[in-house]
């Protein structure tokens, strides 16, 4: 009797492991062959957890500065603290779904980068702009494009990620 390929992927911890199997037409198994986890740690778990602690500080960030900060700082420096918070919060909720994806779809290593991108954007953009706020380093000034890069490439990359799924 001949055989037929089939391929699944299992949930396992965040990641998928890649199964194949080959059947007979009576559905005899013949062959099975378990391809290695993901060796990154960085996985849906890592990223959900992540997407949460930076939705959590973005909402305690945006009641401080709505409650005590609106009466210290000045206008633009209102102006930038609020745009950090609110770009940490639409990232958070968009990692929140990156993380989603990776744990019902496959492949997901587009989908991990787009995360990692994410991440290293709110940190250099948002954070860039809380340390000018509440620092008033102005070597920071820079940093905040180079953030925004970083989250444009998330974006990229996760429509990428999402073109490439099975």
């Amino acid at each position: 009797l001949a055989c037929r390929q089939e391929d699944d992927a299992t949930p396992i911890g965040g990641t998928f492991r890649h199964i194949s199997r080959t059947r007979s037409p009576t559905g005899t198994k013949c062959t099975e062959e378990t391809a290695p986890e993901s060796r990154s740690r960085v996985t849906a778990q890592t990223i959900l957890l992540i997407a949460a602690i930076g939705g959590l500080v973005s909402v305690v960030l945006g009641a401080f500065g709505a409650h005590k900060l609106r009466q210290s700082l000045a206008e633009n420096q209102m102006t930038a603290f609020e745009t950090a918070v609110t770009y940490q919060m639409t990232h958070s909720l968009a990692l929140m779904g990156v993380g989603i994806l990776m744990l019902v779809s496959t492949p997901v290593d587009l989908l991990r980068f787009a995360a990692l991108s994410f991440v290293a954007g709110v940190v250099l953009f948002s954070g860039s702009l809380y340390g000018l706020v509440f620092s008033g380093r102005k070597w920071l000034g820079p940093v905040t494009p180079l953030g925004g890069l970083f989250l444009i490439g998330g974006w990229v990359l996760l429509i990428l990620g999402i073109w490439n799924l099975d």
